[in-house]
């Protein structure tokens, strides 16, 4: 459950309507501040300085790595962004990446990069290679292009059509919501479930004599 208390804001959401703009960064920042405050001692210096990164970002970045955040799959596609309260989207993009909590183009196999591709982007990217195919399934036309590209060509092609990126340090941030929650099966949208009133939880006083974990050994 979502403790409650000054780091914690309660937005009553309706359904179908879109909720304030700073909505999503405002509960990652419940989980960010909330274990600043009431783990801090216990965090080692490279896992409280996630923490602190994420609080000294702009607005749009914070905003932006809250959706960032609960993205499916190991690389996201810079041109599949488009939330409306980030605002400018590459000033964002150009934070994250300063303050190390994203990387763009990382590294990844080409068979990762290909998954990243719509059939009708396979058919752009790599015209020459599937032409005279007739109607392959993806599976198909990847195999086709892993059979006649090199991986560090692949890469640079798929680039100029589809930049991506990657969240850095989620093992950091995993272990902010074992702190916040007091378990890992509940993520950011358990805030969502409540201000839904779909769930309801009794307010807990957070404080250091309060903890569910003493030290780190816990």
């Amino acid at each position: 459950m979502p403790p409650r208390n000054h780091h914690t804001p309660i937005t009553h959401l309706e359904p179908g309507k879109p909720p304030p703009a700073h909505y999503y960064a405002a509960n990652l920042l419940a989980v960010i501040g909330t274990v600043l405050h009431r783990y801090g001692d216990l965090l080692r210096p490279d896992e409280r300085c996630f923490g602190e990164r994420i609080v000294a970002l702009p607005a749009s970045a914070q905003r932006l790595l809250a959706r960032l955040i609960g993205r499916r799959g190991p690389l996201i596609r810079e041109d599949s962004l488009a939330y409306a309260e980030v605002g400018d989207l590459q000033s964002a993009l150009a934070a994250l990446a300063t303050a190390e909590l994203i990387e763009r183009d990382p590294p990844a196999t080409a068979v990762v990069l290909c998954d990243l591709l719509t059939v009708r982007d396979l058919d752009s990217v790599f015209a020459r290679e599937l032409n005279g195919a007739r109607r392959p399934t993806k599976p198909e036309r990847v195999s086709r292009i892993l059979a006649g590209v090199p991986e560090s060509f692949l890469r640079w092609r798929v680039r100029r059509a589809v930049p991506w990126l990657r969240v850095c340090e989620l093992g950091h941030l995993d272990l902010y919501r074992l702190l916040f929650f007091g378990d890992r099966q509940q993520d950011l949208t358990t805030f969502v479930m409540r201000d839904l009133g779909v769930h309801k939880y009794e307010p807990i006083e957070l404080s250091r004599a309060t903890r569910l974990f003493a030290d780190r050994g816990t």
